[in-house]
């Protein structure tokens, strides 16, 4: 079944390559159109099934991310690339993946941070990025997903 991409965002991506090669690309929703959906699983996560249209993380978007992170724990096994995107890709796609290394990583809000921060920053310097940083609302939510773990 075709999804219709929100239109939003620059075009470009944030590669964010695990130590065993496994890649997550962040990206807007117009970036996404760019990774062509048989080579990568895509992952709208302004859908409701995963952190929806609010920004603020309370306990059932907490227990959300934790169901996407599973699946991007899946996709990785699989070996299979994961497009994350949102409207613009800088806050609520990043902190998807903030919550696939808290959850299932065992990272903790600051390691999270700064990997997300360095990703950000090669991709900047390496020309590919569609931000230079991430969105306002990252650092807050990632510590209230880790918050959040001892009760999910």
């Amino acid at each position: 079944m075709a999804t219709m991409l929100p239109t939003g965002g620059n075009h470009g991506y944030v590669q964010f390559v695990f130590p065993d090669g496994w890649t997550i690309f962040l990206t807007s929703a117009n970036g996404a159109s760019d990774f062509p959906h048989q080579l990568v699983t895509r992952f709208d996560v302004t859908e409701e099934q995963y952190y929806g249209s609010e920004y603020d993380i309370d306990l059932p978007r907490a227990r959300r991310l934790l169901a996407l992170a599973n699946e991007l724990e899946q996709c990785r096994r699989a070996r299979k690339p994961v497009v994350l995107h949102c409207n613009h890709g800088r806050s609520r796609s990043v902190i998807a993946l903030g919550a696939y290394l808290i959850y299932v990583c065992g990272a903790n809000a600051i390691d999270a941070l700064r990997a997300l921060e360095a990703a950000f920053t090669a991709a900047t310097v390496d020309g590919e990025s569609h931000y230079h940083r991430l969105g306002n609302r990252v650092e807050t939510a990632l510590f209230a997903l880790e918050t959040f773990r001892d009760h999910l």
